[in-house]
């Protein structure tokens, strides 16, 4: 009887331990796989970050060039101007 009592106790013991370990091994995967699912977040964010920076950098270029050719284009149209403007009245004075 008494060894019927001892083996049932260390059985129970032996089951108790078992589910610690298993509850252990659970908590393990779980912190595991949201520490995982944390680091992949982070990655995405920082990916994101990178794509707009190059979006904001590509779209400053293209601004300034724009501004730069608009500007070149309009002094040189000016400079058309006058020249022609002054032929014009040296022409018109000629006659």
């Amino acid at each position: 009887m008494s060894s019927s009592s001892s083996s049932s106790s260390s059985s129970s013991s032996s089951s108790s331990s078992s589910s610690s370990s298993s509850s252990s091994s659970s908590l393990t995967t779980s912190s595991s796989s949201s520490s995982l699912l944390l680091l992949l977040l982070l990655l995405l964010l920082l990916l994101l970050v990178v794509v707009v920076v190059v979006v904001v950098v590509v779209v400053v270029v293209v601004v300034v060039v724009v501004v730069v050719v608009v500007v070149a284009l309009s002094s040189s149209l000016l400079l058309l101007l006058v020249v022609v403007v002054v032929v014009v009245v040296l022409k018109l004075d000629w006659w």
